[in-house]
């Protein structure tokens, strides 16, 4: 039996829940019991959380899972930055071409937070996450910035920016990024149609397209909002580089007709996660049709059983135990990079670990972040990203009393000073996870010492 709940969240008139995520209310809901293991399930650009259709959420429940879909920002009933106005995309291409990181009203990272609030809203500390399109991108942001909340990673029909992948189908890209009817019947019209260019090679059944963009509709007509979750795709960019610290078991699911992504990308996702498996859909477009439910349901269900198996934890007090653990591989491996940079004069000179109150958790031996913070500040003079080994960083703050990292379970960023020119500047991870840390820090260490 499958029941729709209702957690704590602050509740709608209509009854479903919000979780506020720093001012930004997300609706969700939940299908399944309880008790069941969490699968957060997020849509991609413009969709709404019923993209996910009801007929795979009931089996996926029925399969054992609490199943949870929410609205993204800017779309159905989560908050609309009206306030941030239109993206320009010029700019915006003008800003990549001239390699800055470009002015937008939020970021991808921002858009995998949102995701984690979902899961703090319902006090989750581990879930599954599967992603579709655009929330396939989420998905693996998520799993890169938040791993300790990742117990198995899915994704389908996705991309990962870079640039170098073989593209959609112009013809097919054209129309659907077209201007939309605004009035309702031209609207479904016209969503129907386009649902018709990327179903693949099975049976197009109008009536429930017709029945779904009708729901999208009358739920919530609100154009402007794809075009900000658009300009989000911008920052960071290509996350081909960030995908391959995921370490979670993993399966990429792809149509083999998709005219957005060709499955050549599916299989560069899955060759860029270690472990990670590929399921590619033959005669699947870019979308849902009712005769590959099965198949992904099947493969989610095998996916989030292997992470069952390799002993993932869904309980608050075995992730700060992870977390203790992890920092005290932090403490050792900043200490030891600390004593490498300063004989050297060369590499991250002191490294120290804040919170989102810009409280410092951990600093190496070597630096007092807390009285030294003016001569950070004046080295930075208003710089708000660098790239250190490969690795592009950005500047939250240049106080260190109000440095806010994008991770709000404890661990905010990771700020590294680094000699130059017999100066210090500061370097920030946004959102940094004590796994991610560990991971960087062990390389960036290697390189040191080299």
């Amino acid at each position: 039996m499958v029941v729709k709940i209702a957690f704590n969240g602050a509740e709608t008139d209509r009854g479903m829940p919000k979780a506020n995520v720093r001012g930004i209310e997300i609706e969700f809901e939940t299908i399944g019991v309880p008790d069941a293991a969490p699968l957060l399930l997020i849509a991609g650009l413009g969709s709404q959380m019923h993209a996910w259709p009801d007929e795979m959420c009931t089996r996926l429940a029925d399969e054992g899972f609490l199943v949870i879909r929410f609205d993204n920002r800017d779309v159905g009933l989560s908050t609309k930055l009206r306030h941030a106005g239109s993206p320009d995309f010029s700019e915006i291409n003008a800003a990549i071409a001239r390699g800055e990181q470009p002015r937008v009203s939020y970021t991808l990272e921002d858009m995998a937070n949102d995701a984690v609030g979902v899961l703090d809203s319902l006090r989750i500390a581990k879930a599954h996450v599967c992603g579709a399109s655009m929330g396939g991108m989420i998905a693996m942001a998520v799993a890169y910035t938040h791993p300790a909340r990742v117990s198995s990673l899915a994704v389908i029909m996705s991309t990962t920016g870079d640039p170098r992948l073989p593209q959609g189908r112009p013809e097919i890209l054209m129309q659907f990024f077209a201007p939309v009817p605004s009035e309702r019947e031209a609207y479904i019209d016209e969503a129907v149609r386009r649902d018709r260019l990327i179903h693949g090679r099975f049976e197009f059944v109008e009536a429930q397209a017709r029945a779904y963009r009708t729901r999208e509709y009358d739920r919530c007509y609100y154009p402007e909002g794809p075009a900000r979750q658009l300009a989000a795709l911008a920052v960071p960019g290509n996350i081909q580089p960030r995908i391959q610290a995921i370490r979670v078991p993993t399966t990429i699911i792809h149509g083999s007709d998709d005219p957005f992504y060709p499955s050549e990308v599916g299989k560069a996702i899955a060759e860029s996660i270690p472990g990670a498996r590929l399921v590619i859909v033959e005669g699947m477009g870019h979308s849902f049709p009712r005769e590959v439910v099965p198949r992904i349901v099947d493969a989610i269900t095998e996916n989030c059983k292997r992470g069952q198996d390799e002993g993932g934890k869904n309980s608050i007090a075995e992730e700060r135990t992870s977390v203790t653990e992890n920092m005290n591989k932090i403490n050792s491996l900043m200490d030891d990079i600390a004593i490498a940079a300063f004989e050297k004069k060369t590499g991250v000179a002191s490294l120290a670990l804040v919170n989102d109150n810009g409280k410092v958790v951990y600093q190496s031996k070597n630096w007092d972040l807390t009285t030294q913070g003016k001569t950070i500040v004046n080295v930075i003079n208003g710089s708000k990203e660098f790239v250190l080994n490969s690795v592009r960083f950005s500047v939250i703050s240049t106080d260190p009393a109000r440095i806010v990292g994008a991770n709000d379970r404890g661990l905010g960023a990771v700020v590294m000073m680094r000699y130059t020119g017999g100066c210090l500047v500061a370097y920030v991870i946004p959102g940094a996870s004590p796994e991610n840390v560990v991971i960087f820090l062990d390389q960036y260490k290697n390189q040191i010492a080299g």
